[in-house]
Formats: structure tokens, sequence, C-alpha cells
């Protein structure tokens, strides 16, 4: 894991849509599917490949909808509210994806980290 993500630059992120997913009860943001955000997500899938034993993954490349998980678990009416409240409040969010985890799921709601990687800094053109 360290000597593959060591050598992976930065990636810079937009996120600009608020969505949902179908009959989910799940509100969330999801990111511009950038060239270094596809490319990042799919060498992580082809690396380490034989750690996937699930055929039927939604995080699989071609299955894969970037996104960050705002609320969960909403009725009908919580989701109508939240979606107005998102739409009329909420702005665009830049940000970057620094570091990758490994992590273990203790309980559904509690994660602990096993190991992280730093990736490496852009470097700029001047």
């Amino acid at each position: 894991m360290d000597s593959h993500y060591q050598t992976r630059e930065v990636v810079n992120l937009a996120f600009n849509t608020l969505g949902t997913f179908i009959q989910s009860g799940a509100l969330f943001l999801s990111p511009t599917v950038s060239s270094g955000l596809r490319e990042l997500h799919s060498e992580h899938h082809r690396i380490f490949e034989k750690f996937n034993d699930n055929p039927e993954s939604l995080y699989l490349p071609d299955s894969w909808i970037p996104h960050c998980t705002l609320a969960n678990r909403l009725s009908r009416k919580e989701m109508k509210d939240a979606f107005e409240y998102c739409t009329d409040t909420l702005k665009p969010i830049v940000g970057k994806i620094v570091e990758v985890a490994l992590i273990e799921l203790v309980t559904p709601s509690e994660v602990q980290i096993v190991h992280s990687v730093s990736l490496k800094e852009q470097k700029h053109l001047d």
C-alpha cells in the first residue's frame, strides 16, 4: 500500500452536486469526476484486485458513484426538508484527497484506522 500511494499525487475535488440514491433515504454531495479522481480509483482497484471478494460491489470502477454522505435513513419528509435546506444553503465545496487509509469497521457506526499513507503534493510549474 505504501509503495503505491506514496508516488500518487494529491487529488483536487470540487463537490457541486447534491443527490440521493433512489429509495435509499441517503442524501449526498458528489464531486465532479476529474481524471485525477478516476485514475486514483481505477488504479486502486487494479492494484488491489485480489482483495475484491464481491464482484457485485457498487464501489468497482464501472459501478462507482463518488459521493460524501450528508444524511442517511431519512424519511420522505426529512429528505424533502434536507434537500430543500441544502439547495438553499450550500455552496460548492472544494477540497483535496491528501491521504488514503485502510480502515476496520469496529461497529456499524465506528471505524478504526489500521494504516494510512499520505499522497505527495502536486508539483507546481512556475
